[in-house]
């Protein structure tokens, strides 16, 4: 079970078991979370985006999957959709 050990300000070290050889040292700041839309259809980007930052998501990422399908437009209505 992993155990957090406070170090400086800011900081903790996380101690993940007694056998690892060296404790990692971490950031406090919240991470951000990337949703990425690998849909074959604009259409369902644009839906599953939606739910995505109504859920809180900081970053919408036109996957290849998109682009290969839907072509660079894609992203283009991905911003205009969610200028923000």
């Amino acid at each position: 079970m992993p155990r957090l050990i406070a170090a400086e300000p800011g900081f903790f070290l996380l101690a993940a078991t007694r056998r690892t050889c060296s404790d990692v040292t971490m950031p406090t700041a919240m991470p951000l979370v990337q949703l990425a839309l690998d849909f074959p259809t604009t259409e369902e980007a644009l839906r599953m985006a939606e739910i995505g930052v109504r859920a809180g998501v900081d970053i919408l990422e036109a996957g290849t999957p998109l682009i290969v399908a839907q072509g660079a437009e894609s992203i283009g209505k991905l911003a205009r959709a969610f200028p923000q």
